[in-house]
């Protein structure tokens, strides 16, 4: 028996939209089925999408990728970027968000639809699912990945000499799905 659960979630970025940088309002419903029998990684998926959401895509730049300018341009300044394969409708950002927060949640749970709307969206609300927004979003993108980033971007692109030798992202901020195991210390007793 699976468990099917929902939690609303609210967060708000900047847009380029025809030219012009709007800040929009987004709401989200996840409609989610409970994979994990753990109630641990339960809590860390949980987890996990609360700080991607808040952490990540709040207050980011929602933007097209072919906007290679503007992306340049806030980069430089600091800002964080959320390439999208097409301009930043609701429907869009709709799929790109459920294809990366199921690539994160890696089987523990999954969400099979969710509901996005904006106040931009003049109170219509987007119902997307899984299995429409995996066939669309094909490939080899950030939204396919368990990582932790908001864009393909590399540091080439902005003279950073940054190697990584592994994706650590997840266990840097503690929410990975393996528990730290404490060191047992043993004493010898005379």
């Amino acid at each position: 028996m699976s468990t099917q659960i929902s939690k609303n979630f609210n967060f708000r970025g900047v847009i380029l939209f025809e030219n012009k940088f709007i800040i929009n309002d987004f709401r989200l419903t996840l409609n989610m089925t409970v994979q994990s029998e753990s109630p641990r990684e339960q809590n860390i998926a949980m987890d996990r999408i609360e700080w991607f959401l808040t952490q990540k895509v709040d207050s980011s730049l929602l933007i097209n990728e072919d906007k290679q300018e503007n992306i340049d341009l806030f980069h430089k300044a600091g800002f964080g970027i959320v390439t999208l394969p097409k301009d930043p409708y609701d429907q869009i950002i709709g799929m790109v968000l459920i294809c990366k927060i199921n690539a994160f949640l890696e089987n523990k749970l999954e969400i099979e639809s969710l509901v996005i709307e904006s106040l931009l969206s003049d109170g219509i609300k987007f119902t997307i699912d899984l299995e429409t927004a995996k066939s669309i979003l094909q490939g080899n993108y950030w939204y396919n990945n368990s990582s932790t980033e908001t864009n393909d971007l590399t540091n080439d692109n902005y003279n950073t000499k940054i190697v990584k030798l592994f994706d650590n992202q997840w266990n840097e901020i503690g929410l990975t799905w393996k528990e730290k195991r404490e060191k047992k210390v043993t004493k010898k007793l005379d």
